[in-house]
């Protein structure tokens, strides 16, 4: 594997790479999917891709013409302009080798093509390369800290060239690495970069925060008849805790998330009034239409940028650099600061949890944007409470009455925070299904929101009789993974 940047200028980047890969395996379908991607700011120049034996043998050539040529949309983006060429190499005859080469040219230069040599399958890596050539010198270009240590800098007369050789890696070395928390994908940055146009600089976090800024410019605009429907839901309240609460009920009853990546419209939120008159939009969206709602309310609250996930990136303080996917909100009030997850239609308010709770965040502030830390979620705030009675032990099959209460990132067990709107007959269905092992005919007796539950239930599993003796398993609930990390982390410390 060998993978070249160019760095011409700021409007212009070169890439290329060429794999050699030998498939041992007619099943490993992970290895034989080509796959290449491109964009409204990146072409594709010229592709490579042959098929040979171990012999040296040339056995087929792929065109380009006999390539899908698909939309990069999934399960939560409905709408972008990025497209992948793919092709599935699927020979007959084990093994054979395939050989890929292409190269792309990119506009923009605020995202530069990344390198890494693990991989999640079962994959050996003989050698692997990476050469990063910056023709334009005055624009320095740095690197994200990874488990390849510092690249070999090489100055010439009219570049400066940066270099990685990695060899001879393992699948155990690669599963040892994807179950740590190491980085091992190399991003190079440029300390001055643009989009679609729009120049920014990424030597600050407030530079950063000023180009967010400026993308953000202009699209916190209501009219007039809008406002008026903002302040009608606002009323007479006086409490700006309860103005917030209200809007976010509003956000939350009225506006559906939908991921729209278009262009720079992946980091440039759409306007507020289309999310008005169309009742949706993504994360940027969401939030910047809630920060209009409250500016119309003369409550100011704060855009800020995030990586959401319960495995977040690690976000290096004194290295500016873009490992954020998510946006949210933040409100400062006196004496608390409350964090607005904009894309729920279910979570409680100010609820944040395992997705974007206890890391580091931008927010964006033009001049005083900053990094930030979201709200930690400690033990002693994660409960899940559970108070069991189990009666007519005499009988073959006892009932069993569950009192549950849950807190902090405890409303996260069985994603009851998603499913937390859900009538009762589905909900009860919903927890029968996915929840308590060994449990039958649960029935639901109440539900106080937001996290107070009463069950009954009987489970010809959990008892067990022999002669006089009765054995109750009350193991009947478990803590979710998130709770289990996060303890096991809160107790090391």
């Amino acid at each position: 594997m060998h993978d070249q940047i160019e760095i011409f200028n700021k409007n212009k980047i070169h890439y290329s790479t060429k794999i050699v890969s030998a498939i041992l395996d007619r099943n490993d379908k992970n290895e034989t999917e080509f796959i290449v991607c491109y964009d409204k700011f990146t072409k594709i120049e010229d592709i490579i891709l042959e098929i040979w034996t171990p012999e040296g043998k040339k056995v087929k050539s792929v065109k380009k013409k006999e390539m899908q040529d698909i939309s990069a949309v999934n399960e939560s983006t409905i709408a972008t302009d990025v497209r992948c060429l793919t092709y599935e190499c699927n020979e007959n005859l084990v093994p054979y080798i395939i050989k890929t080469e292409y190269s792309t040219i990119s506009s923009q230069s605020f995202h530069i093509d990344s390198h890494s040599p693990i991989y999640p399958t079962n994959t050996s890596i003989i050698k692997s390369n990476f050469l990063v050539i910056n023709h334009d010198t005055m624009n320095k270009v740095r690197f994200n800290e990874t488990i390849w240590g510092q690249p070999n800098i090489e100055k010439k007369l009219e570049t400066i060239n940066y270099s990685w050789e990695m060899t001879g890696i393992t699948p155990a070395f690669c599963k040892k690495i994807l179950e740590s928390e190491s980085s091992h994908i190399i991003t190079p940055i440029l300390e001055s970069f643009q989009m679609d146009n729009v120049e920014g600089e990424m030597k600050t976090w407030k530079s950063f925060g000023q180009w967010l800024s400026k993308l953000n410019e202009g699209m916190d605009i209501l009219d007039e008849k809008t406002q008026v429907e903002i302040k009608a839901i606002a009323g007479l309240e006086t409490d700006k805790k309860a103005i917030v609460r209200k809007l976010y009920n509003y956000l939350q009853d009225n506006m559906r998330y939908v991921s729209i990546q278009l262009g720079i419209g992946g980091f440039k939120p759409m306007p507020a009034q289309d999310v008005h008159n169309y009742k949706y939009g993504d994360c940027k969206a969401l939030s910047n239409y809630m920060k209009t709602m409250l500016n119309i309310v003369d409550i100011p609250s704060n855009y800020i940028i995030i990586m959401g996930g319960q495995n977040p990136r690690y976000v290096n303080i004194q290295k500016p650099h873009n490992p954020f996917n998510h946006a949210i909100l933040a409100v400062p009030l006196e004496g608390d600061t409350i964090f607005l997850e904009c894309t729920s239609q279910t979570n409680p308010f100010g609820y944040q949890g395992s997705f974007t709770g206890n890391r580091m965040a931008l927010l964006v502030d033009g001049e005083n944007s900053k990094l930030i830390k979201t709200k930690s979620y400690t033990y002693k705030d994660n409960i899940i409470s559970n108070n069991i009675d189990i009666t007519d032990l005499n009988e073959l099959l006892p009932s069993i009455r569950l009192k549950q209460t849950l807190s902090g990132i405890g409303i996260e067990y069985l994603n009851y925070h998603f499913i937390s709107a859900l009538p009762d007959d589905k909900f009860a269905a919903y927890v029968l299904d996915n929840g308590f092992e060994g449990i039958d005919k649960l029935k639901l007796v109440q539900r106080n929101y937001p996290y107070n539950y009463e069950y009954t239930f009987s489970s010809s599993k959990k008892i067990l009789k022999t002669g006089s003796r009765i054995f109750v398993d009350v193991n009947i609930v478990g803590l979710p993974q998130s709770i289990r990390s996060d303890l096991g982390k809160e107790i090391k410390k």
